[in-house]
């Protein structure tokens, strides 16, 4: 975004959360110990479903149904109007958009039937630089 002309500064994880987190007093020298050595992450576990013979993510969960199209979507959404490719948040969304009956990606690009449930740009009609620059 910065190369055409949008200002952007995205900070690293740990640097962003050593941030939030700075005045706690607990000292936290990976990404990891952040998220570990925080009281407010404790309890925090993939939500299960029980089923004859064992246990299925629950996709109605908020995990799934605020987390993908309201995070995910949204860096997808950028990546694609700036041209970066993102194999691994592809793979994530389609995985998670197959079980929860969605459809955002459509042959790699943001922009299916559900675009309108996320907080991508495309949704609201933004699909290049030139019309983020304008948002």
């Amino acid at each position: 975004l910065t190369q055409e002309g949008l200002p952007c500064n995205i900070p690293r994880l740990y640097d962003f959360y050593s941030w939030v987190y700075a005045d706690d007093g607990i000292r936290r020298d990976t990404l990891k110990e952040i998220f570990s050595k925080n009281d407010g992450y404790k309890g925090f576990f993939c939500p299960f479903t029980p089923v004859e013979n064992g246990f299925v993510p629950d996709f109605g969960h908020r995990y799934f149904t605020e987390d993908i199209p309201f995070g995910l979507c949204v860096y997808k959404g950028l990546a694609d109007i700036v041209g970066v490719d993102t194999p691994m948040i592809d793979t994530i969304i389609g995985w998670a958009q197959a079980h929860m009956g969605k459809e955002y990606v459509v042959d790699g690009r943001l922009g299916g039937k559900d675009v309108g449930e996320t907080s991508a740009p495309q949704r609201f009609g933004k699909t290049s630089v030139a019309d983020l620059k304008g948002y």
